[in-house]
């Protein structure tokens, strides 16, 4: 069952967030998968296209600032259009749940909506999650990056197992884990607050701090599937490639390894675009159950 948690206000069009039970979090993935079986050359065809116009680009950006580390800031400025392909994903979605077909076009959406406000979303998460790690670097204390080197350089096994169970370090990862997850909470459901709401950036990361705070049931639920499903999935694709290096290790020897581990690689980016989708989809699922309950066009999550 399903409880109001605050009234609709039709002055400022905030619909009612719906505090969802536990289960919920387990058919959002439910029905989310249920949405990808439905189009999954679609959805493929958009996944791919997210894998090659934004993680590869940002992932070069990261190699390049590994040689470079003042070229950091790069990678941050293009993490800052990742709403935009929210958004993409989430106008794929909602033409499905109308009955159309979910098209690749739909990938750009996002950059024909409230540009603006998505930016300001974009920004502000780059700009919080900055400042995490700067706070994490105070709580560490001293110079990080100097002691690290002195570790690397020395090659002394103690010497690393002491900073590596060292009190300053734990709570550092701590402080860390949790701010990024108080930045998680206020921008998962923000970009499409901002779509379905018309709100600003404030309203919107205030909107998706509230909501993911309300249902946090649903929302631990959520998480542990995602937990589960990701070991599983990791842990079938060691087995596949293990079962397939063996004949080839005794055929070949290490040479012919290469070829297994390259088929691995090329195995986890197939599946890779369906199983972004399936994330995406599920948050947007989701938003739906929490802002629109009672909305029948959008998409709701079978009963348990």
């Amino acid at each position: 069952m399903s409880t109001p948690e605050t009234n609709p206000n039709t002055q400022t069009n905030i619909p009612t967030i719906t505090r969802c039970s536990a289960e919920r979090g387990w058919l959002w993935w439910v029905e989310s998968f249920r949405m990808i079986k439905e189009a999954p050359g679609a959805w493929y065809r958009i996944g791919l296209g997210y894998i090659g116009v934004f993680i590869v680009p940002v992932l070069l950006l990261s190699l390049v600032a590994m040689i470079d580390e003042r070229l950091q800031f790069i990678t941050y400025l293009a993490n800052i259009f990742a709403p935009f392909f929210v958004v993409g994903f989430v106008a794929a979605g909602w033409t499905q749940a109308r009955g159309g077909t979910p098209k690749f076009s739909h990938l750009f959406s996002g950059f024909k909506a409230d540009v603006k406000t998505l930016l300001g979303i974009g920004g502000a998460t780059m700009v919080l999650t900055v400042l995490s790690l700067l706070i994490s670097m105070f709580v560490l204390g001293g110079n990080f990056v100097t002691e690290m080197e002195n570790l690397s350089e020395n090659n002394d096994p103690m010497a690393v197992l002491e900073f590596l169970t060292s009190p300053r370090l734990w709570l550092a990862i701590l402080v860390f884990a949790t701010l990024l997850t108080l930045i998680w909470m206020a921008t998962w459901l923000a970009p499409m607050v901002v779509v379905f709401q018309h709100a600003g950036v404030v309203r919107a990361l205030r909107s998706s701090f509230k909501a993911v705070s309300v249902n946090w049931r649903a929302l631990l639920m959520w998480g542990l599937v995602l937990l589960a499903g990701s070991s599983v999935i990791g842990m079938v694709l060691v087995i596949v490639m293990m079962v397939l290096m063996l004949p080839f290790l005794a055929i070949g020897g290490e040479s012919s390894a290469l070829i297994v581990m390259a088929l691995f690689v090329g195995l986890e980016l197939f599946v890779l675009p369906l199983l972004i989708g399936l994330g995406i989809l599920s948050s947007f699922v989701a938003y739906c159950d929490i802002f629109h309950a009672k909305d029948a066009v959008f998409p709701r999550p079978p009963k348990a």
